[in-house]
């Protein structure tokens, strides 16, 4: 599966495409694919690997879970930061736990 951290906020599926469009925008992460409730993010200077369309996930169910398939500590930093700002920004908790 990969490293998971969870956060205990419900986005509408608005604000899942919004959470989208802001990732992207950072620059360091490409949109590999999307639906209404699944974020599947790149690293933009990576090589793609077998078998994983992507190194992030974000789910946006009862809960946002980041799921981490690949990337350093600092890409997983770097994008939880920029989770968490998105939340916070929007009012809701921005508090990730390791699962």
């Amino acid at each position: 599966m990969g490293y998971e951290y969870v956060c205990n906020a419900r986005l509408s599926t608005g604000e899942s495409r919004e959470l989208a469009t802001a990732l992207e925008r950072l620059g360091y992460i490409q949109l590999a694919n999307m639906d209404p409730r699944r974020i599947r993010l790149r690293l933009g200077d990576a090589a793609p690997r077998e078998g994983w369309d992507e190194d992030f996930e974000v789910i946006v169910e009862d809960a946002v879970t980041v799921v981490a398939h690949g990337g350093t500590g600092t890409d997983r930093a770097r994008l939880l930061h920029a989770v968490a700002s998105f939340l916070a920004g929007r009012g809701y908790d921005s508090e990730f736990a390791e699962e």
